[in-house]
């Protein structure tokens, strides 16, 4: 069961989406639980007390906007992804900065409903992945989405996520080739980084979830950026 949370003004685009959802989850054998919310102080309460899916917001809303509480959000459930839903469509620019999943115009509901559903399982999928690490003659099973970044060791690569490192007898070209389509990029040639984890870029420099920080090289400067920016406009 995805749990899933709506906030916005009108009652009956609440409806209106709602039937919508459950419909596009049905197609995909997939059931939801949809809270919606007219408030965005009672949405935010309820997102941070609660496990939540995918939540969508309403760009304009009064008291707190979409953005305002996309921030909030972000700061206390960083990887909790964030569509934005606007009628506006000149405020997608603005609303970029607050990384969000992705947009969707009250113009082209059906359409860009259906393209979130979609992302929205891809990026379940992903979320899920999990790889078995050798760890010094334990076999460990890591999710990919827990991987801060990797760096060369020698003949050893040591795998940091928020709570462990697990160092392998492995080189990094080797982790990369294997982990490199689940969004680990090079961003120096001793190490990996998650560019989902990415917060901040520098000259040499990027600034990871938790106040971590990875040296980046000129090499691999502008295959990070492009990366990161995907990553940011999802």
């Amino acid at each position: 069961m995805l749990i899933i949370v709506t906030c916005d003004d009108s009652w009956a685009f609440l409806k209106l989406i709602q039937e919508k959802l459950t419909h596009y989850f049905s197609k995909k054998h997939l059931n939801i639980d949809h809270r919606v919310f007219s408030d965005s102080n009672t949405a935010i309460r309820y997102c941070l007390k609660n496990t939540v899916d995918l939540v969508l917001l309403d760009v304009e809303m009064p008291g707190k906007n979409g953005m305002e509480m996309a921030n909030i959000l972000n700061q206390k459930k960083p990887h909790l992804p964030i569509a934005f839903v606007t009628s506006h469509e000149e405020l997608v620019f603005e609303a970029i900065r607050c990384r969000p999943f992705g947009f969707i115009r009250k113009s082209c509901l059906d359409e860009d409903l259906e393209d979130l559903v979609k992302r929205f399982l891809q990026w379940i999928q992903k979320r899920n992945q999990k790889i078995l690490l050798d760890a010094e003659g334990k076999q460990v099973s890591v999710s990919i989405p827990q991987i801060l970044y990797v760096e060369s060791a020698k003949n050893y690569i040591m795998v940091h996520t928020a709570k462990n490192i697990y160092k392998i007898r492995k080189t990094i070209n080797q982790f990369e080739k294997e982990v490199g389509r689940y969004g680990l990029i090079r961003c120096h040639k001793g190490f990996l980084v998650n560019y989902a984890h990415i917060e901040e870029i520098s000259k040499h420099e990027l600034f990871l979830t938790g106040e971590v920080s990875v040296p980046l090289s000129r090499t691999y400067t502008s295959s990070v950026k492009d990366a990161f920016m995907q990553f940011s406009r999802r």
